[in-house]
């Protein structure tokens, strides 16, 4: 069973967040110029207030469960915040880098799997990753489909001069202001969308760059998931201003359908609820499950029974972490 150890240590994910907290408070300054996005457009409902975390208001839709911060830094400020913040360097060279063997073999590759194996009519088409970073997912797809015309869509400079395969073209913008001549067929986007400061103008961005009947294929965190239920605001998924969007599987597929996207299909692949919220038992505060979890521990579980545990949270599409394919109309 994958422990949450496996893909980052604990020791940096804490320097890491210290990081975040001092950049975040630079944001916070001008918390003035924070924005309201229209949460109507992206299909939530009536929201009420939920918790507050390092200065940033938590909404959630009461139809959906979808998490939202509203207000917002806006997006001048957070643009700059990604290309400025000591945090987001720290992240890249001393959690992402050094675990990057692991997060290939944990994430990167099921990913490819299961995109090569189910949507095996796409494997000579033109295929575009959206943060793309420094190209893991494309280099690892060309050695399975080897006759795709690969392109990756990254803004750091800096992380895209690291790309080393010279037949993947890699453009630097952003989706939001990305125009094509010729449409692409299959548009991959993982770990970005509970990024963005608009979610309507990302997914229909995606939308214009995609072909009729194009695949769209995923990944963010769920507002459905174990660890974000029943840790709410003591999850680490939930850390903002980096994380801005929790959608659930209901309010996902309300923004992909009103974007112009069929054939909907969404999985909770995860592997770590089930180890995240163990090992974080105090911050639980659902004291039926406290009560549950507690007596599990006193029995020690074995790798066996903490797999099956795992099992029953991802076939129910309980994992923090969902994959979502949906076709353009």
């Amino acid at each position: 069973m994958i422990k949450e150890s496996d893909i980052r240590s604990d020791q940096v994910l804490k320097k890491y967040q210290k990081l975040v907290d001092i950049d975040s408070k630079k944001l916070l300054k001008h918390k003035r110029n924070f924005k309201n996005i229209n949460l109507k457009k992206i299909g939530l409902g009536k929201m009420s207030y939920v918790f507050k975390k390092k200065g940033y208001n938590y909404l959630e839709c009461q139809n959906t469960g979808t998490l939202i911060v509203n207000p917002r830094p806006s997006k001048t400020d957070l643009s700059n915040f990604y290309k400025n913040s000591k945090s987001n360097d720290f992240w890249y060279k001393n959690f992402f880098l050094p675990k990057l063997r692991q997060r290939v073999n944990f994430t990167i590759k099921p990913k490819i799997n299961y995109l090569t194996k189910n949507f095996k009519s796409y494997q000579k088409k033109r295929i575009i990753d959206i943060g793309c970073g420094s190209g893991d997912f494309l280099i690892n797809l060309k050695k399975k489909w080897k006759n795709a015309k690969l392109f990756g869509l990254e803004p750091s400079e800096t992380m895209s001069k690291k790309f080393k395969d010279n037949d993947i073209k890699i453009i630097n913008n952003v989706i939001e202001n990305f125009k094509v001549k010729k449409k692409f067929d299959v548009a991959t986007c993982f770990e970005l969308f509970e990024h963005v400061y608009d979610p309507n103008l990302f997914i229909k961005s995606l939308s214009n760059i995609l072909s009729r009947n194009g695949l769209l294929y995923l990944s963010t965190l769920n507002a459905d998931g174990f660890d974000i239920k029943y840790l709410r605001e003591n999850s680490n998924s939930i850390y903002p201003p980096y994380h801005l969007n929790f959608f659930s599987i209901k309010s996902m597929k309300k923004i992909l359908s009103l974007n112009n996207f069929k054939e909907i299909k969404i999985i909770t692949p995860g592997k770590l609820d089930f180890d995240i919220v163990n090992k974080n038992l105090n911050f639980v505060k659902d004291p039926v499950f406290k009560k549950i979890l507690t007596i599990l521990n006193k029995k020690k579980l074995n790798l066996s029974e903490m797999k099956e545990i795992q099992k029953v949270i991802h076939v129910n599409n309980l994992s923090s972490h969902m994959l979502i394919m949906a076709k353009k109309k």
